[in-house]
């Protein structure tokens, strides 16, 4: 199984937080802050994939907005 499919597992278990951290680790290279009025908590996410991981095999690092 790939890390995204194993990731919610893991982090629904106390005893394995510090393995699904290190599935983050291999798939977020950065994640910036930004304000955002129309977001719930008032500030949007982006996550800069390594390898485009999360994107369909994607070869480039593709951002993916989140909001917050």
């Amino acid at each position: 199984m790939s890390a995204l499919n194993n990731l919610e597992h893991l982090l629904s278990d106390k005893a394995y937080v510090e393995e699904a951290h290190g599935y983050l680790a291999m798939l977020i290279d950065k994640t910036t802050l930004m304000p955002d009025e129309r977001a719930q908590h008032g500030s949007q996410a982006e996550w800069h994939l390594r390898s485009g991981a999360l994107l369909s095999g994607s070869s480039q690092d593709e951002p993916v907005v989140v909001p917050c």
